[in-house]
């Protein structure tokens, strides 16, 4: 009898941790979204796409659970948190990218204005 109640009591924890498991990745998934687009990724062409990937897989994600498929959704809100980590992290390279860019054109055009400095 013991070993029954013992039996039924890890089962039920072990309902319980995963079917918290989706629930924080699609938290997870939320946060890396809102990160994305506090940098403003849809600025971004590449990371406006990621990001717009991560907002449809996040909706896919709970619509699975809402339907309590919990191990699909915990994988498709994996795959939106990547992805929308992706888009934060180009949108936070395009900017750095944009200003050594310019940097690259002040270089060049007081090159081309003082030619015996240049190399």
């Amino acid at each position: 009898m013991r070993a029954m109640l013992l039996a039924a009591a890890v089962a039920g924890l072990a309902g319980c941790a995963t079917s918290r498991v989706p629930l924080m990745r699609l938290a997870d998934a939320r946060g890396e979204i809102r990160a994305a687009e506090q940098l403003q990724a849809d600025r971004y062409p590449t990371a406006s796409s990621y990001l717009d990937l991560a907002r449809k897989e996040e909706d896919h994600g709970r619509r699975l659970l809402n339907l309590g498929q919990q191990r699909r959704a915990g994988y498709v809100l994996e795959r939106a948190q990547a992805d929308a980590e992706l888009a934060r992290a180009l949108a936070t390279e395009a900017p750095a990218r944009e200003e050594a860019q310019r940097t690259l054109d002040r270089v060049q055009k007081l090159q081309s204005q003082n030619p015996e400095v240049s190399p």
